[in-house]
């Protein structure tokens, strides 16, 4: 657990101590996991520009569909052909990690992006980051 811990006019993040002994939890997940593809509708959507902040944007109006789908055997994430021109988009996922009951993927194009899917709740939050823009996604995810 993260603590803020104060002393006088000072604040700072106390992380917990761990043994170095500790096993790690983290699990590198690999094509023969057995994880089944899910897809993810977005719920919520931020735009951040360094200059402006951020807004709440809707999915279309940045060129997004409403759901994407994850196939983890084949390590892409794709739209559902519901984009703005009709056209399936596709990003290789560089890294899927597992940790704690989450899943994490991690990728890059045009923008590095990474996404944490809670594996009991199906809960999603995306980051894509670019040089001085961003955005921040919510959603849930789901199986077939």
């Amino acid at each position: 657990m993260i603590q803020w811990h104060r002393s006088r006019r000072l604040h700072r993040l106390r992380l917990p101590r761990r043994p170095l002994a500790e096993p790690a939890r983290e699990q590198r997940v690999g094509p023969s996991s057995g994880l089944p593809p899910v897809f993810c509708a977005i719920t919520k959507m931020l735009e951040c520009q360094k200059k402006s902040g951020c807004e709440q944007v809707l999915p279309d109006e940045v060129g997004l569909p409403p759901f994407e789908k994850i196939d983890f055997q084949n390590r892409v994430i794709s739209t559902t052909g519901a984009t703005e021109d009709g056209k399936t988009r596709t990003t290789e996922i560089k890294s899927i990690q597992r940790d704690r009951g989450h899943l994490i993927l991690q990728g890059f194009e045009i923008r590095a992006w990474s996404v944490t899917i809670g594996e009991r709740t199906g809960k999603m939050t995306m980051a894509v980051a670019g040089e001085e823009d961003g955005f921040i996604l919510f959603g849930t995810c789901v199986v077939p």
